[in-house]
């Protein structure tokens, strides 16, 4: 991580990248708070460096609302769930369902054991 840090700067896609994806780990085991501030990071750069429609920005919000599900934030979770099934639908058409469906039973198991195990 810190790899990408000192070779592209904060700012730079491939951080946000993992960024994500470190975030998107952390909300499957419940550290919502550390997952939340990672994605929205990683957000606030795609947004900066590759617009708020990109395929990587709905990643973000995948993990935005698998963190506000632990915390049963459940407005939160509506909110990054349909950012995220808008950009994928605009990204990938229909080719989307099957990953917005996956997004959606991952909301669901969260929702069930929000304490992650």
């Amino acid at each position: 991580m810190e790899t990408y840090e000192v070779l592209y700067g904060e700012h730079h896609p491939r951080y946000a990248y993992s960024m994500s994806w470190i975030g998107i780990a952390l909300a499957q085991t419940a550290d919502a708070v550390e997952a939340m501030q990672a994605c929205r990071k990683a957000l606030d750069v795609y947004v900066a460096s590759v617009g708020p429609s990109h395929l990587w920005a709905a990643t973000c919000h995948e993990g935005l609302a698998l963190s506000y599900a632990r915390q049963g934030d459940t407005r939160r979770v509506e909110q990054h769930q349909a950012e995220a099934a808008v950009i994928l639908q605009g990204v990938q058409g229909v080719r989307a369902t099957g990953q917005i469906e996956r997004l959606s039973q991952a909301l669901a198991r969260v929702r069930s054991d929000p304490s992650g195990h």
